[in-house]
């Protein structure tokens, strides 16, 4: 039994890395026990030019049992079932569905994507673009996910290229490195930028340092978005905003 986990451990870690073969053979671990979860990774498979997952997927969309599965699964908005459906509809894969009186519009398909991306399901992420940022906020706001390090690690444990991190520098202020350091330590994994001083105005609206923390965003080679969040303390938000924007830029390219 140790060793069969290891094999599945082996074989799940080469199939996220991007191997056709090892994904359709999850789907053949899988497709005893779990038929729309085994669908999944023939889906993925078949993305990626694997002619063993579409042989395998083939017949088990002939199987009642399997279309059962899945209409039901589906009918209560279950994740991988709406990624699975919405994948047969796009590889062209629907019309043994149908001979079985099953139909749905591409429009319901694409919406069935989109919630199981919504629900934060890594290949439905994947086949949308969607990139999932992982922020991690300050202990006074959350009990979870408290630093750049732990967001780090569950980032980690997706082990999905779209599930990412995002840093935001009021958050950042209450880590006992200095933002900087830690804009430079994550930076590879870095998808979104929140510019906010520590009295949750700003950039220049407050007493943090920001030329460090762009120099380290340029250090890292950073190029995605740098949104100035600002949180209205009896401050007009859109002035606060612009003013911190007009700040941000003076740091970025001053």
């Amino acid at each position: 039994m140790d060793q069969e986990r290891e094999l599945f451990a082996g074989a799940f870690q080469a199939g996220t890395g991007g191997s056709p073969e090892a994904l359709a053979l999850l789907g053949r671990v899988r497709q005893d026990s779990d038929k729309v979860e085994a669908a999944a990774f023939y889906i993925r498979a078949l993305r990626l030019e694997s002619r063993q997952a579409g042989r395998l997927l083939s017949r088990m969309l002939e199987e009642k049992e399997f279309v059962a599965a899945l209409r039901t699964r589906a009918a209560a908005e279950d994740t991988v079932a709406n990624f699975v459906w919405a994948g047969l509809m796009a590889l062209g894969l629907d019309m043994q569905l149908m001979q079985q009186l099953v139909y749905i519009t591409p429009q319901q398909a694409l919406g069935m994507l989109e919630r199981s991306a919504a629900k934060g399901y890594p290949p439905a992420l994947v086949e949308l673009g969607v990139i999932l940022a992982l922020e991690p906020l300050s202990p006074r706001t959350t009990n979870f996910m408290t630093t750049a390090a732990e967001a780090v690690e569950l980032a980690e444990l997706v082990d999905s290229p779209n599930c990412r991190l995002l840093l935001d520098c009021l958050a950042m202020s209450t880590e006992s490195l200095p933002a900087a350091d830690l804009v430079r330590q994550h930076g590879s994994w870095l998808a979104h930028f929140h510019a906010n001083d520590r009295n949750s105005q700003g950039p220049g609206m407050g007493d943090l340092d920001f030329l460090p923390i762009f120099r380290a965003l340029r250090d890292v080679d950073y190029r995605g978005w740098i949104s100035v969040e600002v949180f209205s303390r009896g401050t007009d938000t859109r002035r606060a905003t612009c003013h911190g924007g007009a700040h941000a830029i003076r740091f970025a390219y001053g």
